[in-house]
């Protein structure tokens, strides 16, 4: 269902405000922040209309990452191209932002002799699984070299012996 047509529903709640009928979806949009943060704020936190529908993080901290402030998790979130979840779980996690906010993951080009090549022309070169190479040097963190060179382990079925 496309974002347009999510407010089409017979039980969504519509909600009005200076003079405005929308609903908390397309609410939530317009003020900054996530839908769920709209309706937390009318039902746990019982805020008022006009304190529910003021955009942006209420908490009063804004969150400065490489040296712009943005008004909430939300605004972050989309700024770096990851969900508000992502951005509450990795702010709770640790206090120093720099550290919690996501990286550009690489680009998958290696350089090998004098041209860039792909991680599967890797693979293929040296006769070795992609998704091995792939987890060698994403997962465990390895040099380039060192995933190459290390021989790939053969691991043999055990057949079991009918009684």
């Amino acid at each position: 269902m496309s974002y347009k047509h999510k407010g089409n529903k017979n039980s969504e709640k519509l909600i009005t405000y200076n003079g405005k009928t929308q609903n908390m979806l397309a609410w939530a949009n317009e003020l900054g922040i996530t839908a769920s943060t709209l309706s937390r704020r009318f039902s746990r936190s019982k805020m008022s209309l006009e304190q529910a529908m003021q955009p942006g993080n209420l908490s009063g901290k804004p969150i400065t990452y490489k040296g712009r402030t943005y008004k909430s998790r939300a605004q972050l979130a989309k700024a770096v191209k990851v969900s508000a979840q992502t951005i509450r779980y990795r702010l709770d996690k640790n206090t120093d932002p720099t550290k919690r906010l996501p990286t550009r993951k690489p680009t998958g080009r290696f350089l090998y002799g004098s041209k860039a090549v792909s991680l599967k022309e890797l693979a293929r070169i040296h006769k070795i699984n992609c998704q091995v190479l792939t987890q060698r040097i994403y997962t465990y963190k390895w040099p380039l070299e060192k995933a190459l060179k290390t021989p790939v382990r053969k691991y043999q079925r055990k057949v079991k012996k009918a009684a």
